[in-house]
């Protein structure tokens, strides 16, 4: 809702984005979820971090923002809800607890399990110093009915209430316009659900007395697309219905960024700086930028993203700047230019338009998108799949 949303899908989350700072264009460094979630965690490209493949892990060399934490005395919690966030993919590094159990598959839900389980875990440690991941996974496909809300109540077409990705684009040529209008009711009705369980979350935190000194992050690995471009899902491609995702830091220990607002695009990547920060330790070693603060948020930050093949043969990178956005497939060697402010949906390709001022950025944003990805961190190191990692694995699809 807070970002314009013509449906009040999100109560919770907005009530929260008034007391923090909103940031209206911050972008994800993947279009899926392991690549995404480990730049969150040790402030890496994936490519730098080695984590672009399904078959790839955060490995035990790299620091994560939870070891660090946890080095400088903080009691480290995680509960988490997707498999290609566990153990086996090296998300359990630094953390004195990593709860799993509630990993979903699509058709199940996990949001007030977790929520119930992570609340526990704050009222267990309310008298000292602690650092909580908690991952949520139900506004993601499958989208499930939730009766509680009525967003898809007047359709009258066959689509069932639980809906499937792979269902989806295997019928989507004989979708209607009302057809993809109630899936993407049904989503908002699985936002309204979990927004719900966040507030339950945030409701704890006030009601035990931690709200004024407690530090809230709430962002997301990817989006969604609704046919945007004739599908339905996430991780095949890099335009901004993939890649352009929320964030709303609440910091109650500077007044001064209650309501506030930033426009300029920023790097999910720059959460562990952030934190690291407002944590007082200064002189950290993460990457990236400290997104509250002011003189390093500017219009000439360089943002990237890229992926690498996992859900379309296709690999990908961009990079934005100055509200230009340059898009390299890497297979076939094609750009695409967009100015993203004029043209927010992506849908005019200026890379062949010759002009001088599109010509400058063109060769701006090729020369920066060559240099950027050349910084090799580690070796590429295999996540050691048990036969129910894979089984879990092919139904939420990430493998056939």
């Amino acid at each position: 809702g807070v970002y314009g949303h013509k449906r009040n899908t999100s109560p919770y989350i907005d009530k929260l984005a008034e007391k923090g700072v909103l940031f209206e264009n911050a972008v994800s460094q993947a279009s899926w979820t392991l690549p995404s979630m480990a730049s969150m965690h040790t402030s890496l490209y994936p490519s730098e971090a080695k984590t672009r493949s399904i078959k790839s892990n955060v490995k035990n060399k790299l620091l994560t923002l939870p070891e660090y934490m946890k080095n400088n005395f903080y009691n480290t919690i995680a509960v988490i809800s997707n498999i290609v966030v566990s153990r086996v993919y090296g998300f359990s590094q630094g953390f004195n607890i990593f709860n799993q159990e509630y990993i979903a598959e699509h058709n199940e839900l996990s949001a007030e399990s977790i929520t119930n389980q992570a609340i526990q875990y704050i009222s267990q440690n309310k008298d000292s110093k602690f650092f909580l991941w908690v991952h949520y996974f139900d506004p993601h496909h499958n989208y499930k009915n939730h009766l509680e809300f009525d967003y898809g109540d007047e359709y009258t077409g066959d689509l069932p209430d639980n809906l499937d990705n792979k269902y989806l684009n295997k019928i989507k040529s004989s979708l209607d316009k009302q057809d993809i209008e109630y899936v993407k009711n049904i989503y908002d009705e699985e936002i309204s659900y979990n927004d719900k369980y966040i507030g339950e979350l945030i409701d704890a935190i006030n009601n035990l007395g931690l709200d004024q000194d407690t530090i809230i992050i709430l962002t997301s690995d990817h989006g969604e697309e609704f046919m945007e471009r004739s599908k339905f899902g996430h991780g095949g491609t890099l335009y901004q219905e993939l890649i352009h995702v929320p964030l709303i830091i609440y910091n109650p220990l500077d007044a001064n960024t209650m309501g506030k607002r930033v426009k300029e695009y920023v790097e999910i990547r720059g959460i562990a700086k952030t934190i690291s920060e407002l944590s007082g330790f200064e002189e950290n070693p993460f990457e990236g930028i400290n997104l509250l603060d002011n003189e390093k948020n500017s219009p000439e930050n360089i943002i990237f993203s890229e992926i690498d093949g996992v859900i379309e043969i296709t690999r990908r990178k961009t990079i934005i700047y100055n509200n230009w956005k340059l898009i390299q497939n890497i297979d076939d060697q094609t750009f695409e230019l967009y100015k993203i402010d004029s043209d927010p949906g992506e849908k005019i390709n200026l890379f062949t338009k010759d002009k001088e001022e599109i010509n400058i950025q063109k060769e701006k944003l090729q020369a920066m998108l060559s240099v950027v990805f050349e910084n090799d961190i580690t070796e590429s190191e295999k996540a050691k799949l048990s036969t129910e990692d894979i089984r879990q694995l092919k139904a939420l699809g990430y493998i056939q």
